[in-house]
């Protein structure tokens, strides 16, 4: 019978070890978990702090027209504001769009000034009452400043293309920023838009251009009404038909007394001598030609579509050389030197010198020998130093104190500036001439806000153009921006403490 050792155990024990505390593998394990715990923690609290920062920080517009970005001149009014703006943005809680919701926030984040508030007009439904007795649709915006106000209706913000019934362009920062501007407490400027003429009708851009700017166009018939006083701003577009001898009376009194005009003219006004008196008393004349181009990189598809070189003398086109501009079936605008040093003219269009001139009846546009070519002015600026009667004789005394007053504040100076087509702003005249509908390219439109900038005296006008909604965007919801959030925060961090611990415990176990 074998005998036990009582110390060392029977034979069948003699090859086993009892499992004991292994202390590198432990804290090797607690290292991870360790570790994986301040990586939670961490991205926790990376996300409040981000959570915290403005939107400018965080958001990024990756849409190809810049839907949800402020451009130049929104910064422009915002750097100038000098009062608290409320943008009211009336939503039905669950319904709210949220592209003008996140453009109403990079507002809310460019400027201390501006303020954002939702308000949901079904749990408050007399909260427009306050501005207008008429119903006010959801997602619009109200700014509101002191007691000035300005209703943004959500069907101006998105412009619809009715031929093809769906909407192509997005208005939302052209509309907020005018109406900041206008709560603002900017001045209001009235224009004068002559008729009786046979006049071409302003297109639709060039009234939303004016109506962003904060001026009220209203028509005017000279011949029966005198030119108001409150007119700021005359527009003579394009008359077919010749003024009488006292309607061209009152346009030259207006602008001889410091009156401001866009004068636009048609191939064959030429040949109405009373409207043509009205520039030609500037020294200014347009030609009964068409302008046409040989210079391929000055025209587009016809000769007669000009792409202008653009005047860097004067504040009107210095700022839009590059931008893609053209001036349609133009005619030469021709400047004289006068003995009346009270005004200057400056050209804001020209063409190449390879361009050449055709009678408008001809019946063709092919270059022969013979043909008149230059280079041709197709626009000019007019700026008057010092107002005039219509007999040509100074308003003001230009001896002893009233010479140093002759360039100042209290002196009327006159600004004309004239264009030789209405094919430069009118996206109506321009479809008539390639007979087919066409929006104004974009360095027309620039072209346009400019001239009313310089006319109307403003320091800031409101003309930022639609953006177009063609491109393709991709949008995230709110549900799945949330749900995002959550993966980031606490499903991906979880996945590594969960990685952490389950080789923890592998390792300990073997």
């Amino acid at each position: 019978m074998e005998k036990r050792n009582m110390k060392t155990g029977g034979p069948a024990e003699a090859g086993k070890r009892s499992p004991g505390f292994n202390v590198r593998s432990a804290l090797n394990g607690s290292y991870a978990m360790g570790m994986a715990g301040m990586i939670l923690a961490l991205i926790f609290v990376i996300n409040l702090i981000i959570g915290a920062l403005p939107a400018k920080y965080t958001k990024f517009d990756l849409s190809k027209s810049g839907l949800y970005t402020i451009g130049e001149e929104t910064k422009t009014v915002l750097a100038g504001l000098r009062e608290d703006i409320t943008l009211y943005f009336l939503t039905k809680s669950g319904s709210e769009d949220t592209t003008i919701e996140t453009l109403l926030n990079a507002y809310d984040s460019a400027s201390d000034h501006v303020h954002v508030k939702k308000v949901d007009i079904i749990a408050d439904p007399t909260f427009t009452a306050a501005y207008t007795e008429n119903a006010v649709p959801a997602n619009s915006v109200i700014a509101e400043c002191g007691d000035r106000s300005r209703i943004i209706d959500y069907y101006d913000i998105y412009m619809t293309n009715v031929q093809n019934g769906y909407s192509a362009e997005f208005d939302g920062e052209g509309q907020i920023t005018s109406a900041i501007a206008s709560a603002a407490g900017g001045e209001s400027f009235s224009a004068c838009v002559t008729t009786g003429h046979g006049e071409i009708l302003l297109s639709a851009s060039m009234e939303d251009a004016l109506a962003k700017a904060g001026i009220e166009t209203g028509d005017l018939n000279l011949l029966s009404s005198e030119i108001p006083g409150d007119c700021d701003l005359l527009i003579i577009f394009a008359p077919m038909q010749d003024f009488t001898p006292e309607e061209a009376r009152k346009v030259r009194n207006y602008l001889a007394d410091g009156g401001h005009a866009l004068i636009v003219s048609v191939i064959g006004s030429a040949e109405m001598p009373n409207f043509a008196g009205i520039m030609g008393a500037y020294g200014v004349s347009a030609m009964d030609s068409l302008v046409l181009e040989r210079d391929a990189d000055h025209f587009t598809e016809m000769p007669y579509l000009l792409l202008p070189n653009v005047s860097g003398l004067s504040e009107v086109s210095d700022k839009i050389s590059g931008t893609n501009l053209i001036a349609a079936y133009a005619a030469p605008v021709m400047t004289s030197e006068s003995q009346d040093a009270s005004y200057v003219v400056l050209p804001l269009l020209s063409t190449s010198e390879s361009a050449y001139l055709k009678q408008p009846d001809i019946g063709t546009i092919e270059y022969a020998e013979g043909d008149p070519t230059g280079s041709f002015i197709l626009g000019v600026q007019v700026e008057q130093t010092m107002s005039v009667t219509d007999h040509g004789t100074p308003d003001i005394d230009l001896s002893g104190e009233s010479a140093g007053k002759a360039h100042g504040e209290d002196v009327p100076i006159t600004k004309i500036l004239y264009y030789s087509t209405p094919c430069i702003f009118s996206s109506d005249a321009l479809s008539s001439i390639l007979q087919t509908q066409v929006s104004m390219p974009e360095g027309n439109r620039a072209l346009f806000a400019e001239s009313i900038s310089y006319l109307t005296d403003r320091e800031i006008t409101v003309s930022i153009p639609a953006k177009s909604m063609m491109n393709a965007t991709v949008t995230v919801s709110e549900q799945t921006a949330n749900t995002l959030g959550n993966i980031y925060m606490f499903a991906i961090p979880g996945a590594i403490l969960g990685a952490g611990a389950f080789f923890v415990m592998r390792r300990r176990a073997k």
